[in-house]
């Protein structure tokens, strides 16, 4: 037998999830992130001078949300990849949470799961190789603080 949480736990953390990440949006959409400092850091550029797949991220989703798509392609290509299987995930577990039932339709095959990861470690991969046109895929250095 499968033990699961109580349903009106399970939306509990569902709508503060959804809370925080609807600020999050806001802060991301009102403050630029290569203006102001409160927004984290990536450690792994931090600690080893590289660019993970993620870095720029913060910076695209923000030129993003305010309608300058080729800004934000500039900061983090990936992002566009990432974006539609994140909010299918999220579709599938609100489905999951308000409906009491595992959502209908295919679910990730294990293929698709290493062909994922294999573009996400390349991706990784290419956009540190200081090579035109490769250089493409890291993002813009940040300004100085002033």
């Amino acid at each position: 037998m499968i033990f699961r949480r109580p349903l009106s736990s399970s939306r509990s953390a569902y709508l503060g999830l959804l809370g925080i990440a609807i600020v999050g949006v806001a802060i991301l959409y009102s403050w630029n992130p290569v203006r102001y400092t409160f927004y984290p850091k990536c450690w792994f550029l931090w600690t080893t001078g590289l660019f993970c797949p993620g870095c720029g991220f913060q910076r695209a989703l923000h030129y993003l949300l305010r309608g300058d798509v080729l800004l934000a392609l500039r900061h983090n290509l990936f992002m566009f990849f990432a974006l539609p299987i994140l909010g299918t995930a999220f579709l599938r577990w609100t489905q999951e949470i308000w409906f009491a039932r595992p959502p209908r339709g295919r679910q990730a095959r294990p293929g698709l799961l290493k062909v994922l990861l294999i573009l996400t470690v390349s991706f990784w991969l290419l956009r540190n190789i200081p090579v035109y046109p490769l250089t493409l895929l890291a993002p813009p250095p940040l300004p100085l603080p002033l």
